[in-house]
C-alpha cells in the first residue's frame, strides 16, 4: 500500500481522509500543527522530504471563518502554492 500524508487531519475533511484510508491499509501520516507549520516554508520543505510519502494530500485550511468569507482566494492560493511547490 502507499505512503499518505496528510495536512489538515484534525479538520472534517482530513479526518474522514484518515479514517478511510487508513480503513484500506494505507500508511497515513498526518502531522499536527504544531508539528508542521505550513506557513513555514523551511520547515515544511524538510518535513516533507523526510516522510518519502507515495502521496500528499492537503486538507489543511484557516480556521478565521470571517477573514475567508471575507476575500477567499488569497488564502487558497498560497496554501496550494506553497505545498504543492514542496511535493514537486
Amino acid at each position: 500500500m502507499k505512503r499518505i500524508l496528510i495536512f489538515g487531519a484534525s479538520g472534517l475533511v482530513g479526518s474522514e481522509l484518515v479514517l478511510a484510508l487508513a480503513g484500506r491499509g494505507h500508511q497515513v501520516i498526518a502531522p499536527a500543527h504544531a508539528e508542521v507549520d505550513l506557513r513555514d516554508v523551511s520547515l515544511l520543505e524538510s518535513y516533507v522530504a523526510s516522510v518519502e510519502a507515495d502521496v500528499v494530500i492537503n486538507a489543511a485550511g484557516l480556521l478565521s471563518i470571517d477573514a475567508l468569507q471575507k476575500d477567499p482566494l488569497p488564502a487558497w492560493r498560497s496554501e496550494e502554492r506553497r505545498v504543492g511547490k514542496e511535493c514537486r
